[in-house]
């Protein structure tokens, strides 16, 4: 029997800010991948001998990939809360030991990343730069995706088949379905990305961001809890939060959806085939009709027609001769 306390009070600063402590955790934490226990904190045990790491993690690894989960009675080893420690008895002849210096996480994270990578290749998965990537084991990759350097897809997330991920993209607890396109540097968070669509560069989705299929968003867009229609452009500096935008709407540069009165948020709805013009400010609650169109530079605060035009724009003075005042 084994007695090991909690990390934090084994290596706290190193587990804390580690970007690969979500690996080691659904491996080792001991409330990550047996759900039936009840344990307050991560707990961390390692074999000692790097032959029985690598077939220890092999095991586990391959009844993850079939069972989708960890069964309580699949592991080497009975568990038992005791106060502040565990109490670990072993059912099969390994040997444990506390993590309790670098050189054992760095290798740890080595064969599980090694691992990983290998049944990616194998599915025809190309990663740019397989140092700089960090792709978590709970992540669905489809097949045939090319992955670029520095991205981070974390728990929860899944690629498509055929799909396209640029270099320092990251891409939290989404879906991006089949033969997307995610261009350098955006940020997908809790959002959903439809069929053959594409995303940035230095695009921001957020907070329950639906883009349909065949869909564009542009460089330096960001969406918050917006449905973005099939076939609808947004492609630059826009920002577009609490909206449903149905299909085949453009929206043109600089447009700004003012959903916030400073208590309470609105909606603003775009309905099919709407043209938005650049530098257009939205003013929800508010409703766009069928094949309106909104001209450059409008500020909108009442609802639009259908098929109709709306302006608000002051007429343009020329004033002859003003810089030689």
């Amino acid at each position: 029997m084994i007695l090991i306390k909690k990390t934090e009070e084994i290596f706290p600063l190193f587990i804390k800010s580690s970007p690969l402590n979500h690996w080691i955790s659904f491996y080792y934490g001991v409330g990550d991948f047996i759900p039936n226990i009840s344990l307050k904190g991560n707990y961390f045990f390692f074999l000692k001998d790097s032959k029985e790491h690598q077939s220890f993690i092999e095991e586990l690894y391959e009844t993850y990939q079939k069972e989708k989960s960890f069964k309580f009675k699949d592991l080497p080893f009975l568990i038992e809360e005791n106060e502040n420690k565990i109490e670990i008895k072993l059912s099969k002849d390994y040997n444990f030991t506390k993590l309790h210096i670098l050189d054992d996480f760095v290798e740890i994270s080595s064969i599980l990343t090694t691992l990983q990578y290998k049944k990616l290749f194998s599915r025809g998965i190309i990663l740019k730069d397989s140092l700089t990537c960090q792709i978590h084991p709970f992540a669905n990759i489809g097949n045939n995706c090319v992955i670029g350097a520095n991205v981070l897809v974390c728990e929860k997330s899944m690629i498509g088949n055929n799909s396209l991920i640029e270099n320092n993209a990251i891409i939290r607890n989404s879906t991006i379905r089949d033969n997307c396109l995610v261009l350098a540097n955006s940020i997908i968070e809790d959002s959903v990305i439809e069929d053959n669509s594409s995303i940035g560069p230095f695009a921001r989705l957020r907070n329950g961001v639906n883009i349909r299929k065949d869909s564009k968003v542009g460089n330096f867009v960001e969406m918050k809890k917006t449905d973005f229609g099939p076939n609808s452009k947004a492609m630059h500096l826009s920002y577009l939060g609490d909206s449903q935008i149905l299909e085949k709407v453009n929206i043109g540069a600089g447009t700004i959806t003012c959903n916030y009165d400073g208590k309470n948020k609105h909606k603003t709805t775009i309905k099919k085939g709407v043209f938005v013009g650049s530098g257009t400010e939205l003013v929800a609650p508010l409703t766009l009709e069928d094949n309106c169109v909104v001209g450059a530079g409008s500020t909108i605060s009442k609802n639009v027609e259908k098929n109709a035009l709306a302006l608000s724009r002051e007429k343009t003075r020329i004033i002859k001769n003003w810089s030689k005042k």
